[in-house]
Formats: structure tokens, sequence, C-alpha cells
């Protein structure tokens, strides 16, 4: 769909030399627009996932995930690429900013160099540090605990 913001995701994958991989199905009609935008790219594009594959299997196998949507009500790729340790480039959607207030970083998906120099030259901490933000406010251990909390504070518990 149009939010997803395809463009700038082909655009940073031409930038650094990369595949573009759209693990998701197209909706709300973005269909024709789809196919023009893929069919002109300059990389190498892949859609969904080989059969027997999973999203735990696509994340090990990308060095970064870029992440350009508009608007999205969270963004659960930025946290799942955090758990995986890759680099992410997320898109200005304003729940992005909620996630940055947690400690998330990432590189920005209009500024390709960036992303590319950190490719080229990975610093660890930068993944270890997103790993251990997401672990820490939203892995699942993380959230019971703090629904948990929710519900004794609401009386419900």
């Amino acid at each position: 769909i149009a939010r997803k913001n395809v463009p700038a995701g082909l655009a940073m994958a031409e930038a650094v030399g990369a595949d573009y991989w759209l693990t998701g199905p197209i909706e709300e009609g973005y269909g024709p627009e789809l196919e023009r935008l893929l069919a002109a790219a300059s990389c190498r594009v892949h859609r969904r996932l080989p059969a027997g594959l999973t999203m735990d299997d696509a994340y090990a196998a990308s060095d970064a995930v870029v992440f350009p949507s508009t608007w999205e009500g969270f963004g659960a790729p930025v946290v799942e690429a955090s758990l995986h340790r890759r680099a992410l480039a997320v898109g200005d959607y304003p729940v992005a900013a909620e996630l940055a207030s947690f400690g998330l970083r990432w590189f920005p998906v209009d500024d390709p160099e960036p992303l590319r120099a950190f490719l080229a030259d990975p610093d660890p901490a930068l993944l270890d540090r997103n790993r251990a933000v997401a672990l820490r406010h939203f892995s699942l251990d993380a959230l019971t605990r703090q629904l948990a909390e929710l519900l004794r504070t609401a009386g419900w518990a």
C-alpha cells in the first residue's frame, strides 16, 4: 500500500547495492502501482518468502532492514529487526518517535550514506544496544510483565 513507501525502500536498496525483498502482501488496490515501481527498479527484487521459510529466516539472511513507512500503528519490523541484530533504516512515521524514545537507533531512509558506511564497517555496539532495548521493553517477557502491572494497577488482577 502507498503508506509503506516502496519507492523509498527501492531507492535505498539501489543506493547501497542491495537486493530488495518485499515480504508483505499487496493491499488496497496498490497492485498496478507496485508492479510499475518494481519493474522500473534497478536492483534485484524478490517477492514473498520462498516456501518453507519464515520471517526469522528473512531477518537472518538480511544485512539491513529498511522500513520506510510514512504511517504505521506500531511498526513491528523495527522491534523484530532489533531483536535479530540487524541494521535499520526507518521512515519518519509518528510512532517511530515513540520507539526512538525507548533508545532504539536507526539510519534515515532518505539518506543512504550512513547505512552504506555502517554496512562497510559495522558497529556491533549499535546492534547490541538495539537488541538490549528491544528485549527490555518489547520482548514477550517484558510485555507480559507490563500487562500484569497494568492489570494490578487497574485492580483487575
